[in-house]
């Protein structure tokens, strides 16, 4: 560890020892200046630990008072002479110090003990926030809010009744609606909304930055990622179907239905095909793969004119098509599927901004301060 640095961060798991080697350090830096507390900031988790920390300081300096508690404080003195050489270079440094400055480090921490700056992460950035809170913007005499959802609630349902009179608002519900109404799913939006709004409270929605931020709230930009996303998204399932249809078309030709193919309806080829070509987007399973693979296509005990049929498939192109759906899957299912997933958001986005900002204003005028900050 370097001596010199300024900052020295513990970083274990519970209950190895990370309130113990604090207190250590600090307790060295005590003894050697019974002044140093003031200069001395201790940052734990819990509430808990900063208690526990305090305790153990106090007692030991207490301890370490008298000449009994020196000697029975042997092994502490051992760990600061080993682990602290630059400030107790050898045992009789250490105790001469310890006898002459552990008094007057306890006498000073607890006539000065407002001082004595021992505390969890959230109380020291509390105490920050308190002696900044004007040049921050918030009231002087402003309340930590622990629960978010009332607050939220509040911020979309004014959101919600600006619709009427913000066209940028009202183009972006509108369109969340009809692309709900589009796949069949309820059209109340409002709990969708709450959840997706919920994100600004979060830490990555944090890390934006302004000109970010600036583009959810421009119905421009969102508007082209929006076209993006349906492009891909559609442009996946048109491709998928084509290729389904050219299939089922290629067997039904050849005289082949699909209780021909190994396992029928149950994920036989000529099922997944038929399933294909009416739009769905499920992924095939073992079956396909075996016929893909090992040209398993029909039962064992095929008669010879079903044998001939798929022979005469196989050469109108059977397998090539086959063979384009699995590359189809394995270089674009991944991105569709991402597209799914953000064709569900990708309005309410658009409203994220103003949500964000109406969460702001209402805090404020309530004299609130959202933990989340």
């Amino acid at each position: 560890m370097n001596r010199q640095a300024k900052l020295f961060r513990y970083s274990t798991s519970a209950g190895s020892g990370k309130t113990h080697a604090l207190t250590g350090f600090y307790l060295s830096r005590v003894l050697h200046d019974p002044a140093s507390y003031r200069r001395i900031l201790a940052v734990t988790f819990t509430n808990s630990a900063a208690a526990e920390m305090k305790s153990r300081i106090l007692l030991r300096l207490h301890d370490l008072g008298s000449e009994d508690g020196i000697k029975a404080e042997h092994e502490f003195i051992d760990y600061l002479v080993r682990n602290f050489p630059d400030l107790f270079p050898d045992r009789a440094a250490a105790e001469k110090n310890i006898r002459k400055n552990a008094p007057q480090a306890l006498r000073n921490i607890l006539q000065d003990y407002s001082r004595f700056t021992v505390g969890t992460i959230d109380s020291f950035f509390q105490r920050i926030i308190r002696a900044f809170a004007r040049e921050i913007d918030i009231p002087a005499g402003y309340e930590i809010e622990l629960e978010h959802e009332m607050l939220l609630g509040n911020a979309v349902d004014e959101i919600l009744y600006q619709v009427a009179s913000d066209s940028k608002l009202k183009t972006w519900i509108s369109s969340y609606v009809a692309s709900r109404l589009d796949d069949n799913r309820n059209w109340d939006i409002r709990r969708e909304i709450m959840d997706v709004a919920g994100l600004i409270f979060g830490e990555k929605f944090r890390q934006l930055s302004n000109e970010d931020r600036k583009k959810l709230s421009d119905y421009e930009v969102l508007q082209e990622y929006a076209n993006k996303i349906f492009s891909i998204k559609n442009g996946f399932e048109s491709d998928l179907k084509a290729l389904a249809r050219e299939g089922v078309t290629i067997y039904e030709s050849c005289g082949l239905t699909v209780d021909d193919f190994a396992n029928k309806d149950k994920g036989g080829v000529g099922a997944v095909l038929l399933k294909l070509s009416k739009g769905k987007t499920d992924v095939p399973g073992q079956i396909w793969r075996k016929a893909v693979d090992d040209f398993r296509f029909l039962p064992q005990k095929s008669d010879a004119a079903t044998v001939t049929a798929l022979e005469a498939a196989l050469v109108a192109g059977l397998g090539k098509v086959m063979r384009k759906i699995d590359d189809l899957f394995e270089n674009g299912h991944r991105l569709y599927v991402s597209a799914l997933v953000q064709q569900r958001t990708i309005h309410v986005m658009g409203i994220l901004g103003a949500i964000s900002e109406k969460v702001r204003t209402l805090a404020h005028d309530d004299n609130l301060f959202l933990l989340s900050d």
